[in-house]
């Protein structure tokens, strides 16, 4: 019986940090506005485990997607497709026929 005892002290335990863990990283979030915040909060203590996951997957930030064309470049900072960027020529960039005059 002692063994069960301590498993659950343990289990306890590791909820409660993490429950404080997720709060503390939702408080210090610019993520979310102030009432949402508590609305997190409460969610996190409410349903100790799920809450707490839930939270901390909303807060990791979003990757960033990178397009890369058939020459296998990645152009994600560049030509957009639509002539607006500092792509090739085609595209309508700077580097010939574009934005320079040539």
């Amino acid at each position: 019986m002692e063994t069960v005892k301590i498993i659950l002290i343990v289990a306890g335990t590791t909820v409660v940090l993490a429950n404080l863990f997720v709060s503390y990283r939702v408080a210090a979030s610019e993520l979310f506005e102030p009432a949402q915040k508590i609305a997190q909060c409460v969610m996190i203590w409410l349903l100790p485990v799920l809450g707490a996951g839930l939270a901390y997957a909303l807060m990791q930030e979003p990757k960033k997607p990178t397009r890369r064309y058939s020459d296998g470049v990645d152009n994600s900072a560049g030509c957009d497709g639509f002539g607006t960027g500092y792509g090739d020529a085609f595209h309508g960039g700077h580097s010939g026929g574009g934005h320079d005059g040539h």
